[in-house]
């Protein structure tokens, strides 16, 4: 599971992370369960009841966020190429941005 992998591997690199987690279908990440792989340390946009112009979330990651953990989309894309850190993605995402 990619998420599982990426979370696991940014808990045993970085040892104090929190994961602040941005989606346009946040009904799908809540079916991902994140807490299970984590010390509570997720913190879902959705769960701060404010609603943001996508703007203003890329903004969000680029001035908050240190490391990304990116899942399919152009979204992640742009905030992983201004990343301070550490950029994961999936090696399918990886193929695709190649050719």
């Amino acid at each position: 599971d990619y998420m599982r992998a990426g979370i696991q591997w940014f808990d045993k690199t970085l040892m104090k992370a929190h994961y602040l987690v941005l989606s346009d279908t946040m009904s799908r990440v809540r079916r991902w369960n994140l807490q299970q792989y984590t010390r509570n340390n997720v913190t879902l946009l959705d769960d701060l009841h404010c609603r943001l112009s996508p703007l203003a979330e890329l903004s969000l990651l680029f001035d908050h966020c240190d490391h990304l953990l990116l899942t399919a989309g152009t979204f992640g894309i742009w905030a992983g190429w201004k990343s301070k850190g550490h950029v994961l993605m999936s090696k399918l995402q990886y193929v695709t941005m190649r050719l």
